[in-house]
């Protein structure tokens, strides 16, 4: 686990039915990227199903995290992944979702993913990983749009890409220090023996635009939807970039300033008057 007053590195992916995207995340990162990159923690955003993928295939003592981990020289207790550390998104009552199929799954998600990533955030002494690789689509778009809202300076997102040949097989989950012989389709449908020394594991960071400072007043301390943060964010942008239209209105004491209207002791009013005329 990280020591204290070293950065904490954190893991953080949105996942749906290939768990082999956290083990194929974790050899990109401990065993190519230079330097690289041991997550202390790893926490996954997943549906119902996700979970049960999760469970089946990378936890437990002869998962394939520990087989990994064990292979490439690393202890597995020293990376904080067990069943805590998988978030699974829920329904307005509470309930697992088992998959995220409508408009309303998807606000659902969105509110939880960007509340999750905002709570990492708060934490000055660690830096973010973000995947954006696994699930639904629009999962990995909400966590762009999270790191957007709340990403710092040091926070990364990124896509890991899987040579197609491998991607998604049911036994591959890394690259194994001894190559093994896997059947794979081949581009004309057949199924051919591969070995997975050809197979190739790459990471592509994605930039993204940070506006945690410039929002930072805008969204407030307490939880906030993701729609209305996109409003809050794009009205907040807007008031910076074109400036609002003033009006006073001095027989309702009241001071119009672009949508909001704003009522006012007579004494203000009439200052923010007086400035206006002048």
């Amino acid at each position: 686990m990280v020591q204290n007053g070293m950065e904490r590195k954190v893991l953080i992916a949105v996942l749906g039915l290939t768990p082999q995207i956290i083990t194929e995340t974790l050899y990109y990162l401990t065993q190519v990227r230079r330097p690289p990159v041991v997550p202390d923690e790893i926490y996954v955003l997943t549906t119902s199903k996700g979970r049960e993928r999760i469970s089946e295939d990378l936890l437990g003592e002869d998962g394939q995290f520990t087989r990994f981990c064990r292979e490439y020289g690393i202890d597995p207790g020293s990376v904080r992944f067990g069943e805590e550390s998988v978030i699974v998104l829920r329904d307005d009552e509470g309930r697992p979702l088992e998959d995220i199929r409508t408009a309303r799954d998807n606000e659902l998600a969105a509110d939880q993913i960007v509340s999750f990533v905002r709570k990492m955030a708060e934490d000055p002494e660690c830096t973010l990983y973000c995947s954006a690789a696994g699930g639904r689509k629009t999962m990995g778009i909400y966590l762009a749009y999270a790191l957007t809202f709340f990403g710092r300076p040091q926070d990364v997102l990124f896509h890991v890409l899987v040579d197609e040949r491998f991607e998604s097989h049911p036994e591959f989950f890394y690259k194994p220090k001894e190559p093994r012989i896997l059947m794979v389709k081949a581009p004309d449908g057949s199924t051919i023996p591969l070995s997975t020394e050809e197979a190739r594991i790459e990471l592509a960071e994605v930039p993204f635009v940070r506006l945690r400072e410039k929002l930072k007043r805008t969204f407030g301390p307490g939880p906030v939807r993701y729609s209305e943060m996109v409003s809050s964010a794009q009205r907040g942008l807007d008031l910076a970039t074109v400036p609002p239209e003033v009006e006073a209105d001095l027989v309702r004491g009241r001071l119009r300033v672009g949508d909001e209207e704003i009522k006012l002791p007579p004494v203000q009013l009439a200052v923010y008057v007086h400035y206006l005329r002048n």
